[in-house]
């Protein structure tokens, strides 16, 4: 089981996702504000892309906790918890999806992440993966014409 943050979920997601990419804010900026998330879109030709922008957010006890680990290990100065801490409720600010990740481990952020991106309908033995426009029957892809898949995503909503 990996243990860590937002870059080992974004790590994982992005090996389940094809033509993935992921900007970690850790590394350039602090995205707590949607001007700076705008900004950084502008930038970026996204014509071709489906983004989706989501907030990994946690409780104050999980970030002290999760940023300590990081000032014992002389990754990070002790000074950024509290500046942490205190930007925690701009995130809710933020025209973002939100996961809270205060007590999951990073394979289940990356998953949580993965069905936000990518909303199913979920039924016992079957799921219909809305984005991919695809069918899968017992994990087992099914092939259907677009009047019977779109029938189908009818009778299913």
């Amino acid at each position: 089981m990996t243990h860590g943050g937002k870059t080992a979920a974004c790590q994982i997601l992005k090996n389940k996702l094809p033509n993935c990419a992921f900007l970690d804010g850790d590394w350039c900026w602090v995205m707590h504000e949607q001007a700076i998330i705008d900004e950084i879109l502008s930038k970026l030709e996204t014509g071709d892309c489906l983004v989706h922008t989501i907030s990994l957010i946690c409780d104050a006890d999980s970030l002290r906790k999760r940023l300590q680990k990081d000032v014992d290990e002389g990754i990070r100065s002790a000074d950024v918890i509290q500046r942490s801490i205190a930007r925690i409720g701009l995130y809710e600010e933020l025209d973002t999806g939100k996961i809270d990740v205060s007590h999951i481990t990073p394979e289940q952020e990356a998953e949580a992440a993965y069905y936000a991106a990518n909303p199913a309908l979920i039924f016992p033995g079957l799921e219909i993966r809305l984005h991919q426009r695809r069918v899968l029957k017992g994990g087992a892809d099914i092939n259907l014409t677009r009047l019977k898949y779109g029938a189908l995503c009818c009778l299913a909503t």
